[in-house]
């Protein structure tokens, strides 16, 4: 899909949230839950210990 297009079709979007709130005020509210269920389910990997001898591994 070219950039003229892509645009075009993101303009229309935009256009049609603007003025159907229900769709608007739908579509926030299933990003605000997809981001809170993902932000739940993100394990982070356990800090490392930082390597201080000062020795240099290459």
């Amino acid at each position: 899909m070219n950039k003229k297009v892509l645009g075009t079709v993101i303009g229309a979007g935009v256009t049609y949230l603007m003025r159907n709130k229900s769709a608007r005020d739908k579509l926030i509210s299933t990003v605000r839950n997809f981001a809170s269920s993902r932000q739940g389910s993100v394990q982070r990997p356990a800090a490392q210990p930082a390597d201080r001898s000062g020795s240099s591994k290459i």
